[in-house]
C-alpha cells in the first residue's frame, strides 16, 4: 500500500467533514438550502457530496474490516491454554459457565443448545473467553 501524500490526506479530511456536514442537515435544512432556480446547478454538488458520502462509509468499513482481521490474526497466533482433547475442552467450557453465569449468557446469544456444539465451536468459544479475560491461562 503506497503512502499517501499529505494533500491527499486534506483532501480526504475535507470529503470527510463535508460527508458529516451534509449527513447531519435535516431533510428541511437541506431543501431551503437548494432553490428552484438553483437545483440543475446542485446537481454536480449533489453528485459530489454522494460520492463524498459513500467514500467515508467505505473507509469506514474497509477500516472496521481490517481491525477486525488484525484481531482474529492476533488470535490465531495467540497460544492458549486449551486442553488437547475435545471432550476435556467441553468439560472446561461447562466449568466456566457453571462457575460465571455471565458466560452463559454471552454464549447464549450464539449458542442455544450447547450439547449441539460443535468440536470447533466449543474451541473457537474457549479462545473467545480467554481473550474476553472470563477464562484464565
Amino acid at each position: 500500500m503506497r503512502k499517501r501524500s499529505k494533500e491527499e490526506e486534506q483532501l480526504e479530511r475535507l470529503y470527510e467533514q463535508l460527508a458529516e456536514s451534509v449527513l447531519s442537515l435535516s431533510d428541511s435544512d437541506l431543501l431551503s438550502i437548494y432553490s428552484e432556480s438553483a437545483e440543475k446547478d446542485a446537481q454536480p454538488v449533489s453528485r459530489l457530496v454522494q460520492q463524498a458520502t459513500t467514500a467515508v462509509r467505505k473507509k469506514k468499513l474497509a477500516d472496521a474490516k481490517g481491525a477486525y482481521e488484525q484481531q482474529v490474526a492476533a488470535m490465531r497466533s495467540r497460544h492458549y491454554e486449551i486442553p488437547a482433547t475435545a471432550p476435556r475442552r467441553r468439560e472446561l467450557l461447562m466449568s466456566a459457565i457453571s462457575r460465571q453465569p455471565s458466560v452463559r449468557s454471552v454464549l447464549t446469544a450464539q449458542f442455544r443448545d450447547f450439547k449441539e456444539m460443535s468440536d470447533a465451536d466449543v474451541e473457537s468459544a474457549l479462545k473467545q473467553l480467554f481473550e474476553l479475560g472470563l477464562l484464565k491461562d
